[in-house]
């Protein structure tokens, strides 16, 4: 039978935590370039640290929901989820009836109409 300490399973999340991040960076980097240089690698990078610790106060903890959420807010803003502007974005992300998946659907879909509108 194998055995994980709580020593490896800590270096073991740190390591996941490092690597996601890092591949968060890099897909910023690649499909969102213009705003990735506006802001910089290191601010990119604090963004990234930012939108995992404020997407786990919502219970967006799954890697692929995570991502998605540092997406939105990269798309947006980095407080969408209590700015004015982005008032919309909060009751969804309170909506504790529905998954973090749900509420993520529907707050990319408000996205996307968010952005459309500000492009007319």
């Amino acid at each position: 039978m194998l055995i994980i300490r709580n020593v490896q399973m800590a270096v073991l999340s740190k390591y996941m935590a490092c690597s996601f991040e890092e591949r968060m960076v890099q897909y910023l980097h690649r499909y969102f370039p213009q705003r990735y240089e506006e802001f910089g690698e290191p601010h990119v990078r604090e963004l990234v640290r930012q939108g995992i610790v404020t997407a786990a106060t919502y219970d967006i903890i799954r890697e692929c929901d995570v991502a998605r959420y540092i997406t939105i807010m990269f798309s947006l803003r980095a407080d969408f989820d209590t700015h004015l502007e982005t008032a919309w974005a909060a009751p969804i992300l309170k909506d504790t009836a529905r998954s973090a998946e749900e509420r993520l659907e529907q707050l990319y879909a408000r996205t996307l109409q968010e952005l459309e509108k500000a492009r007319q």
